[in-house]
C-alpha cells in the first residue's frame, strides 16, 4: 500500500477565487479542494486539546443529553460531538451510530470545520453534491450520510477543538435559524467542558498540599498527581523528585498519561537493541 501523502498547512490569507469556490453565504461555503489542509495553528490546537483531557474518556451523561436533544430537535438520525486529534477524530457522544468511536481525520467531515477560512457553520445540503466529499466512505458506505451540519467548539482562546455535528440520509436544507441554535448548543457544550476542566485544576491544586501544608512538588519523596477516573490515568502533576528519580519532568509528564509510560518500545528499538547487546 502506498504511503498517505501528508496533510498540507492551511496558508495564510489563503481566500477563495472566484473559479474556485460557488456562490457563498455567511453560512455555507463551497470549495472544490478535495482534501483538508491542516488549521494555520495546528500545533497549538493540538497542545491546548491534549490538556483537556478528554481524548478517550468515558460517555458522560452531560454530553449525551445534548447530541439527544440535537437529535430530536432537528429530526435527524445521526448527532455527534466529536474532537479532532492529530490523525484521528474522536467522538465523545454519538447518537444514531452505535459502536463508532472514531473516524480517521482524511476521511471525516469535521476536520473541515477547524479551518479558519470556513464561517462559524459548515452546511452541506447534498454531500454527494459536493466534489469534497462525494468519495467520503460515511457517503458512499454506511450510514450513507447526505447531508451534514457543524458548528466548532471553539474554547476561551478561540481555538477550535472539535464539533457539534447533525448527519441525515436524505438531502435538505438549513435554515439560518437552526445554524443559530445548533451554535448556542455547542456553546453549552463548550461551557461545560471548560467547567470540568476548572474543577479538575482546582481539586489538583488542593490535592498538591499535605495536612502539614508542605507542597506535593517538594516532597522528598517522587510523586505523581493522575486522574483514575480517566481511561489511561491523565497525568496532572510530578514532583521535582520524580523527576530526579525517573528524569521525567513536569513539562514532558503534563497532557500525558500513566500508562503510555509503561508501554512496550516498537519493534525497530527492540531489534536495535538486540543487535548492539553482547552476550
Amino acid at each position: 500500500q502506498a504511503p498517505s501523502k501528508p496533510l498540507k498547512q492551511e496558508q495564510p490569507g489563503e481566500v477563495c477565487r472566484a473559479d474556485e469556490c460557488e456562490s457563498s453565504s455567511p453560512l455555507m461555503v463551497v470549495w472544490r479542494d478535495v482534501e483538508v489542509p491542516l488549521p494555520q495553528n495546528e500545533q497549538h490546537r493540538w497542545d491546548q486539546l491534549v490538556g483537556y483531557n478528554i481524548l478517550d474518556t468515558e460517555p458522560e451523561e452531560a454530553y449525551d443529553r445534548i447530541t439527544a436533544l440535537c437529535k430530536r430537535l432537528f429530526k435527524v438520525p445521526i448527532a455527534m460531538l466529536t474532537f479532532v486529534d492529530k490523525d484521528r477524530v474522536w467522538l465523545k457522544s454519538v447518537q444514531g451510530l452505535p459502536g463508532l468511536k472514531q473516524l480517521e481525520r482524511r476521511q471525516s467531515l469535521c476536520a473541515w470545520t477547524l479551518l479558519s477560512r470556513f464561517p462559524e457553520a459548515l452546511v452541506v445540503p447534498d454531500l454527494r453534491e459536493d466534489a469534497r466529499f462525494k468519495d467520503f466512505s460515511v457517503v458512499t458506505g454506511w450510514p450513507h450520510a447526505r447531508f451534514y451540519a457543524a458548528v466548532p467548539l471553539v474554547n476561551s482562546d478561540s481555538v477550535r477543538l472539535g464539533t457539534l455535528c447533525i448527519l441525515d440520509v436524505e438531502p435538505r436544507e438549513f435554515s439560518a435559524e437552526s445554524c443559530t441554535l445548533l451554535a448556542q448548543l455547542a456553546c453549552i457544550v463548550m461551557r461545560e467542558i471548560e467547567r470540568k476542566r476548572a474543577m479538575n485544576d482546582a481539586l489538583c491544586k488542593t490535592a498538591v498540599r499535605h495536612e502539614s501544608g508542605d507542597s506535593i512538588a517538594h516532597d522528598r519523596q517522587g510523586l505523581m498527581l493522575c486522574d483514575m477516573a480517566t481511561p489511561k490515568w491523565a497525568i496532572y502533576l510530578v514532583n521535582d523528585a520524580w523527576h530526579r528519580t525517573t528524569g521525567i519532568s513536569q513539562e514532558m509528564a503534563a497532557g500525558g498519561h500513566f500508562w503510555d509510560l509503561f508501554e512496550p518500545p516498537a519493534p525497530a528499538q527492540v531489534c536495535h537493541h538486540l543487535d548492539v547487546t553482547h552476550f
